[in-house]
């Protein structure tokens, strides 16, 4: 339950930022809280670490220059559910181990990763369309404030995913609420259409 809670919640995270929840989760099997299988210790190697550092430099600042966020966000429908299908799945191989031949774990594992790359690519596709109103209706100005509390929404829920998962969760579900919610406001649905109806 709790590495499920962690693993799901750190794939939410990577809807906001691809790379800083897996930074989070690679430095968690550095320091050993995590212990995945020898399939997924690559992780946690120093040139991953590297790599994932400057990748999430490099996210983060190209975020707020305009055109490159938006290029980021189409890059994002592949790169967030990779990230998040991932980090998902780590917590969970770490507890019950990966390519055994125990098959329920395998399926907890391959479950783990399809629904973490699934919620990662939900939370990314509210989260666009948010960014998408902001560019509407402030010409962009507003977007890189938006991306600063993306910056640190995905940094505080990688770190609660890890120490406090449960109540990571609760925040996640109020998160993905509120940006729900303000998607719809931007985006209400279309009025149903009366106009072949009977009169």
């Amino acid at each position: 339950m709790m590495a499920l809670a962690a693993g799901f919640t750190l794939a939410a995270c990577c809807g906001l930022r691809a790379f800083l929840p897996a930074l989070a989760a690679a430095i968690a099997v550095r320091i050993g809280w995590l212990t995945p299988p020898v399939e997924m210790a690559w992780i946690a190697s120093t040139p991953s670490l590297v790599a994932l550092s400057a990748a999430v430099v490099l996210e983060m600042a190209a975020d707020k220059i305009p055109l490159l966020d938006h290029a980021l966000d189409t890059a994002g429908v592949v790169l967030r559910p990779v990230a998040g299908g991932l980090v998902a799945a780590l917590p969970v191989v770490s507890i019950t181990g990966w390519l055994g031949e125990d098959q329920r774990a395998l399926l907890m594992g391959a479950g783990a990763m399809a629904g973490g790359g699934a919620l990662g690519l939900g939370v990314h596709i509210l989260r666009a369309k948010v960014r998408l109103a902001s560019t509407l209706i402030t010409g962009g100005l507003a977007n890189p404030i938006l991306s600063l509390i993306d910056d640190l929404m995905a940094l505080a829920g990688s770190i609660l995913a890890l120490l406090a998962p449960l109540v990571a969760v609760l925040l996640l579900a109020a998160g993905i609420a509120l940006l729900w919610r303000a998607a719809a406001g931007v985006f209400p649905a279309p009025p149903p259409d009366h106009s072949g109806s009977m009169r």
